[in-house]
């Protein structure tokens, strides 16, 4: 009984608020399973298995992927899932996103330079919002110095 009015008290919650009160577990099952809201406010969480749980969706969106990459509160467990994931990870937007990302670990940036096409790779070899390891990476990659 105690059980079902606690059910019935988190459905009337804001869905803010009923994340807010989830252990790590249940948090990692929404994000699996979760309609897009949940997924979207899961997004911010600081949890790196969260956001890696995000990644391994089937519902989820080429957007939210974006933005879960543009995301600068993104853990180095989610940015390591996006890049090797099957379909996100061969992604040259994708790539160009963690690249850009201050938060990817710069192991990963590196490897990800690879994947650049032309314009991505000479926009980043300028520096413009990277960091300089990255960017003489990138110039590295073009003029094959």
């Amino acid at each position: 009984m105690a059980a079902r009015d606690q059910a019935a008290k988190a459905a009337g919650q804001p869905l803010a608020r009923r994340v807010e009160q989830m252990s790590l577990s249940e948090k990692m099952h929404l994000a699996m399973h979760g309609e897009r809201d949940a997924r979207t406010l899961l997004a911010r969480d600081r949890a790196g298995p969260v956001q890696a749980a995000l990644v391994r969706n089937p519902r989820v969106s080429l957007d939210e992927i974006q933005a879960l990459a543009r995301n600068p509160q993104l853990s180095p467990d989610c940015a390591e899932s996006l890049a090797q994931h099957p379909t996100w990870g061969s992604s040259p937007v994708i790539a160009g996103a963690l690249v850009r990302n201050p938060r990817t670990p710069l192991p990963l940036a590196y490897s990800l330079v690879d994947r650049l096409s032309q314009a991505d790779l000479r926009t980043i070899a300028k520096g413009l919002g990277v960091r300089a390891q990255v960017a003489q990476a990138a110039r590295k990659r073009l003029f094959g110095t």
